[in-house]
């Protein structure tokens, strides 16, 4: 139920966001084990930010393998789409095995997109220290979403895994590695 409550508010804050933002300018190492073979979806946007600059290779920053560490299933490429306020995607998301794993990466530019205030009531929420300008968690039994601000840009890696199976704190630490790379990279 947590899960699905945490879900119902993802979607509608991206959904709020693609309506009221529109294209307003102004505004330690844990091992996981391969299990059966699966199918993904991946989403690459590589649109630069603010409308110049480099633009954000999505898929290159958050790969198979590290789709494949953290969730310990095998991934294949599959195309999707993105809402407009996202400049940056890459969705690996396993849709052949009944349980479901999902390891999703999202970059939005503007600090606006970061939305602490929201989740901060969540249960599961934690702030994180010392990692980009600002970072918070959001986690549940099944689910961890890490979202940072670096700059004029957020971004939000959330991975989730049904069926059992799930080691959230062994997530949360590949997720936090993942992090300070992509920091690193843009």
């Amino acid at each position: 139920m947590k899960r699905s409550r945490t879900r119902i508010l993802a979607t509608f804050l991206i959904a709020f966001a693609t309506i009221s933002c529109g294209d307003d300018d102004s505004a330690a190492d844990p091992t996981l084990t391969t299990v059966g073979a699966t199918t993904a979806t991946v989403v690459t946007t590589t649109v630069a930010p603010g409308g110049g600059g480099d633009a954000i290779d999505a898929c290159a920053l958050v790969t198979q393998a590290d789709a494949e560490r953290i969730l310990g299933e095998p991934f294949e490429f599959v195309e999707t789409s993105e809402p407009d306020v996202v400049v940056a995607a890459c969705v690996w998301s396993n849709v052949a095995a009944d349980h479901g794993a999902n390891l999703q990466f999202r970059v939005f530019d503007g600090a606006h997109f970061f939305g602490e205030d929201a989740w901060s009531t969540i249960e599961g929420y934690e702030p994180v220290s010392g990692l980009g300008d600002d970072a918070y968690w959001v986690a549940g039994d099944n689910t961890a979403t890490l979202t940072v601000l670096s700059g004029d840009l957020v971004f939000i890696l959330d991975a989730s895994k049904g069926g059992g199976g799930f080691d959230g704190a062994a997530v949360q630490i590949e997720l936090l590695g993942l992090a300070e790379r992509i920091l690193a990279a843009i």
